[in-house]
């Protein structure tokens, strides 16, 4: 089938500003995390791992005392997790 020239650059330019606005959205999409856990460095792999296993992403911070948290969008499959397991 043959299309006209024009029409191929439309649809190319159209493809294009779709992926930039795809990567720019990405760029700046933020992730709020929320503490689910705080604890010792050991029961803080240990729940660190438990959640993972779980594929719940995870990030632990460590300030006065560690913490495990998750990102806002998993905080319901996070806390079903420990409530089955703790």
């Amino acid at each position: 089938m043959y299309l006209p020239h024009f029409v191929g650059d439309y649809f190319s330019t159209y493809i294009c500003e779709v992926i930039n606005l795809f990567f720019t959205k990405m760029k700046t999409t933020k992730v709020s995390l929320i503490d689910v856990f705080s604890g010792s460095p050991w029961e803080v792999e240990l729940i660190k791992g438990l959640l993972e296993k779980a594929n719940v992403q995870t990030q632990v911070k460590d300030e006065a005392e560690m913490r495990v948290a998750v990102p806002s969008e998993s905080y319901t499959t996070a806390m079903k997790v420990l409530a089955s397991r703790i």
